[in-house]
């Protein structure tokens, strides 16, 4: 958890320990083939229920191990959930598309879970658009070759380093696959030959290349053996796997934040990612339709710096930022009302802007709160009429509006913060928080530990925990 980066010999540690995380291979793994004598005991209890934590219990399950989910709010998911409001309209909080394996050429692969075969994924119809200033570029599906040669059109004078770029990534992506496929059986000798670019490149930015809640961890020894619920109901467990942010894992969850003392000091050097405001419109018509935009995703950006834009959201100021547009009305037909549309505008902010809301939220009073969001939001609905939707305000019969607060009301997220941990130099890759913490038997799973933050990492996360805690035990 150091400030610094690792050195080649951790990092080689790393990538070898974690290869056979990548590619389980189940039956090597054990299975409890008798029931525990006891109602309430567990092999596992998971608490939270985001996708890291569903997919650690999930593998648990799987082997056969009795496991406990344990959820403060009333649906599981995490951030991967949606809600329904009159008018036939269903929106998606997370907003955004995951990654996804196929099979035999089907996209319904969950990785990790091969057995997994009635969820089926409805691809975009390009992965996504960007709108710049200058420049509005639709990148295409699963054709690398053919974003290269646009990007290349546009900006012939840097082509070199456009195909560079690239490269690197698919160079990186083929490495990683390859690793996965060794199984950890990875000859370390030939590392800097076989895998060049992760020997190369692993410390380095791409800018440098769920039912009752529980209010206790219980511990004795410095080591977990249960959990104890708000409502002073225990479950007593071998190991316990938090899906819950760190801070409130160790600090509002366990009575051992003096003998984690020098752990909470680290983890409190890393920064938190960005929080999200979200406005989601029921349309009465179909705008979307008429605007003649076939994409859906669209992120619009407002200008070219990169790092003063993420310190403008970290700032609080929505309007002068860009957004992203979903419109997944343009994924399949039928995904809203006929004759309607399903709108869901989101941008980056910090939390900071919303704190001095916090208190009178959390004790009912919202009135200011309520005025400074809805104001937020004519601005950002206003841009996105002007710019990409003529007619948009006019059009709107159902207006829901998520912000920080709300993602700390639903999901408990420290902060609202929706990546977890920044992915920072320090806190990526090999050096990310792990699983493992220095209270015994007790784990961590989600976004805010490795490989990090997005579907299919959460997914990977609770999977490669569940690995760890076997191998141990």
């Amino acid at each position: 958890m150091g400030k610094k980066g690792i050195d080649r010999r951790h990092f080689l540690k790393y990538v070898t320990g974690s290869a056979g995380l990548l590619a389980l291979d189940w039956n090597s793994l054990p299975r409890r083939v008798a029931a525990l004598a006891k109602e309430d005991e567990y092999d596992a209890v998971i608490v939270g229920s985001g996708l890291g934590g569903l997919s650690c219990a999930a593998a648990f399950a799987r082997q056969g191990f009795e496991v406990l989910v344990l959820e403060q709010h009333d649906k599981p998911g995490g951030y991967a959930t949606a809600f329904q409001r009159p008018g036939g309209f269903n929106f998606d909080v997370s907003l955004h598309s995951t990654v996804i394996e196929e099979r035999n050429g089907l996209h319904n692969l969950i990785p990790g879970f091969p057995e997994i075969t009635e969820v089926q994924f409805v691809p975009h119809p390009s992965l996504y658009r960007v709108i710049y200033p200058d420049y509005d570029i639709t990148v295409p599906q699963r054709d690398p070759k053919a974003y290269t040669a646009k990007l290349v059109s546009l900006f012939p004078e840097e082509k070199d380093g456009i195909e560079g770029i690239l490269g690197d990534m698919q160079g990186l992506l083929d490495e990683v696959q390859k690793m996965s496929r060794a199984n950890g059986q990875i000859d370390m000798e030939r590392f800097a030959v076989d895998y060049p670019l992760m020997s190369r490149l692993y410390n380095r930015t791409w800018k440098d290349m769920l039912d009752a809640r529980v209010g206790k961890i219980l511990t004795k020894d410095h080591a977990a053996y249960g959990v104890r619920t708000s409502e002073g109901e225990k479950f007593k467990s071998r190991v316990v796997v938090s899906n819950a942010n760190p801070f409130d894992t160790f600090r509002k969850l366990t009575d051992e934040e003096q003998y984690l003392s020098t752990y909470l000091d680290q983890l409190d050097h890393y920064s938190v990612s960005l929080s999200s405001f979200q406005i989601f419109l029921g349309l009465k018509d179909d705008i979307v339709g008429k605007s003649g935009i076939k994409d859906s995703e669209i992120f619009y950006e407002t200008g070219y710096d990169m790092e003063e834009g993420y310190l403008a959201a970290r700032r609080g100021e929505i309007g002068t930022n860009g957004y992203a547009l979903t419109l997944y009305d343009n994924m399949y037909k039928g995904y809203s009302p006929q004759g309607k549309n399903t709108v869901n505008i989101t941008t980056f902010t910090g939390y900071d802007y919303w704190k001095k809301f916090e208190a009178a939220y959390f004790a009912g009073d919202k009135d200011e709160y309520r005025k400074e969001k809805e104001r937020l939001a004519d601005i950002l609905i206003d841009k996105v009429e002007k710019t990409l939707l003529p007619g948009l305000s006019g059009a709107i019969e159902v207006r829901e509006i998520g912000t920080p607060l709300t993602n700390v009301r639903y999901t408990s997220n420290y902060h609202g913060a929706i990546y977890g941990l920044d992915q920072t130099v320090d806190n990526s890759g090999p050096s990310r928080l792990g699983h493992d913490t220095p209270i015994g038997n007790l784990y961590l799973a989600g976004a805010w530990t490795k490989p990090g933050h997005g579907y299919g990492s959460v997914l990977s996360s609770g999977v490669e925990c569940f690995g760890e805690i076997v191998q141990k035990l």
